[in-house]
């Protein structure tokens, strides 16, 4: 006999409950089935994970990792659209706490900018390539579109090409504010 499973119908990161009506008993196979179609159905990474996982193409500590990524970005936004990241910012020196963490960092010989062999190891790497991948995330994008209240510049695209203007400057004919692209490789 095989053991049974309980499966979310609405799933719980689609706000499904405990409820008995919302829970059908099913096999491992069955299981992974379920998730399978829902992340074929609606896209949740949530599920995509689950049928990895649960059909054994993945390990539990893959789907920790990339369900912590997952949840961080969510609660960033949340923190935005809230204006949470705004009250921080009013309490927060960043200067100070830049000068402060830049300190740290130059006393125990960490980071890439204090230890020559980590520098080293960035430079080899190319020191593009977090930036690349910032960009081709999306992560640059919405940045980009964060309320630029304490900063002196802003970033401007032709679709092509992404410049930093400050606010004085004249913006280029053809740039448009807000939206980055990912350089493309010649």
């Amino acid at each position: 006999m095989n053991k049974l499973y309980k499966h979310h119908i609405v799933p719980k990161h689609m706000d499904g409950s405990n409820d008995s009506s919302n829970i059908k008993l099913v096999t491992l196979e069955q299981h992974a089935e379920e998730h399978r179609i829902l992340w074929e159905k609606y896209g949740k990474k949530e599920d995509f994970l689950a049928w990895k996982c649960i059909s054994g193409q993945i390990s539990v500590q893959e789907v920790w990792l990339e369900l912590n990524k997952l949840n961080g970005a969510k609660q960033g936004r949340k923190n935005v659209e809230s204006g949470h990241i705004l009250k921080i910012r009013k309490l927060v020196d960043l200067t100070k706490a830049g000068k402060n963490s830049s300190k740290v960092c130059r006393e125990k010989k960490v980071n890439s900018f204090f230890d020559p062999k980590i520098l080293k190891e960035v430079r080899k790497k190319g020191g593009h390539v977090q930036g690349l991948k910032n960009a081709e995330s999306g992560h640059l994008q919405r940045i980009s579109l964060l309320p630029r209240k304490y900063t002196q510049k802003q970033w401007y695209t032709n679709g092509i090409d992404s410049i930093l203007i400050k606010q004085h400057e004249q913006i280029p004919q053809g740039y448009k504010k807000g939206r980055l692209c990912p350089r493309k490789k010649n």
